[in-house]
């Protein structure tokens, strides 16, 4: 995520919790179009990062973008249920979509969803 350097499944995991999303909505989860603005979007939906994640993702942020960040007042997560188009799905399919999406959206990669346990996840119960 960022520019962090140190690439493993959970950052697939991330890439394709996006696109899960997108599957869904027919565009961008994350719409920014630099480092910073690009943070600022994820924030905007996933709340700020816990103080235990923020070491994570600050090592890999500019000083500039780090700076800003600081001054940024704490986010709350918006329920991600909001981001799926209610109009085309049932409650349920959508909260269980939700859900799988928080778990592979976490800040930190280390507490991201597995993709073992993600096809073992309710949303995937009839596939």
């Amino acid at each position: 995520m960022l520019c962090h350097t140190d690439y493993s499944t959970p950052i697939d995991i991330w890439a394709v919790g996006c696109i899960f999303v997108e599957m869904f909505t027919l565009e961008p989860l994350f719409q920014g179009k630099t480092e910073g603005l690009q943070l600022f979007e994820i924030m905007a939906i996933l709340g700020s990062p816990e103080e235990e994640d923020k070491e994570y993702l600050y090592e890999a942020l500019s000083e500039g973008v780090r700076k800003a960040l600081e001054r940024v007042k704490e986010l709350p997560a918006v329920d991600l249920k909001a981001v799926f188009p209610e109009k085309d799905y049932s409650s349920s399919d959508i909260g269980k979509a939700a859900d799988l999406a928080g778990k592979m959206l976490a800040w930190n990669p280390c507490k991201r969803i597995t993709a073992k346990n993600a096809l073992k996840h309710p949303f995937f119960k009839f596939f």
